[in-house]
């Protein structure tokens, strides 16, 4: 049985073997340049914007390879793709998907009315064809914009298991800005600026089968396994969920292995325009397989 290295991180057992080898550097972050106007969606903005990095990094370099989406795996869930479909008692579909992100374990994550689905594959089918057109060179509309939030909350459905709620699908001005600032402090980056001339792996898949641990990361580049955080301040618990990436993804990184081994990871903070990279001794993992397996 598999388990999510968010879910891992959050194990007493783990938290302390990485406190001891991998100690939380002190991060001082820079003035912020993109205050929060979304309080109460941080998260989703916060996903949002990991998609909207992703298509501006495959517009402005050509040596990028990305991942599939979330989202084109939950309709490809929706479809049958992995596994059977059944009705619901209350007509609804429903689609049994395992392991589940953040509980390692099989359950119906989407109990979801037809003309939902029919909305999904339409979001997803628009998200497409928006992002081939600004990574072909048109500019970035409004439009795109809200795409990249559609595919926040498809994320959210597959990541947590919560059902599709349309009352809870809503737009408003203020997301939209907060995208646009974001993606104002980006351009002037020098996080973008190091990925104009690299090769990247987009959104890689992670699988450590001794640990039976998987994930997925924001981007791998040349030995350098970097983090997106919309984020007003730094979080222990962020330096150890990125750390544990790392390690995972030098066990088990399922897309070409290419950019491995890993042996710096990074964080650019999206709200501050900083990129900080820090190297990590990857000789000091020992025995951690054997801890997180030991937690089931």
């Amino acid at each position: 049985m598999t388990m999510s290295v968010t879910t891992a991180i959050g194990y007493p057992e783990v938290k302390q073997w990485l406190t001891q080898h991998y100690p939380a550097p002190r991060i001082q972050l820079s003035k912020v340049l993109a205050p929060s106007i979304n309080v109460s969606n941080n998260a989703m903005i916060g996903t949002a914007f990991d998609y909207l990095v992703r298509f501006t990094i495959e517009r402005m370099n050509n040596e990028i390879l990305s991942s599939r989406w979330i989202a084109d795996i939950a309709i490809g869930y929706l479809a049958g793709e992995y596994g059977p479909t059944r009705r619901l008692p209350n007509g609804h579909l429903g689609v049994r998907v395992g392991p589940k992100v953040d509980m390692g374990i099989p359950v119906i994550i989407l109990d979801i009315t037809d003309d939902a689905v029919t909305r999904l594959s339409y979001m997803v089918d628009q998200a497409h064809h928006l992002k081939d057109e600004f990574c072909s060179g048109a500019n970035l509309t409004d439009e795109l914009l809200y795409s990249c939030i559609d595919l926040a909350h498809i994320d959210r459905i597959v990541r947590i298991g919560s059902r599709f709620d349309s009352t809870e699908w809503q737009y408003t001005t203020e997301q939209l800005q907060d995208l646009w600032n974001l993606h104002d402090v980006l351009y002037q980056s020098a996080f973008l600026s190091a990925m104009r001339e690299t090769t990247a792996l987009l959104n890689p898949a992670i699988v450590w089968e001794d640990a039976n641990l998987e994930g997925d990361c924001d981007l791998i580049t040349y030995g350098t396994l970097i983090d997106i955080k919309t984020v007003q301040s730094t979080r222990t618990s962020d330096w150890h969920q990125v750390v544990l990436y790392a390690i995972a993804a030098n066990h088990g990184l399922t897309e070409p292995a290419i950019l491995s081994p890993i042996t710096n990871i990074g964080f650019y903070y999206s709200r501050h325009g900083m990129f900080t990279q820090f190297p990590i001794d990857m000789d000091l993992v020992g025995e951690l397989s054997e801890i997180i397996c030991g937690l089931r």
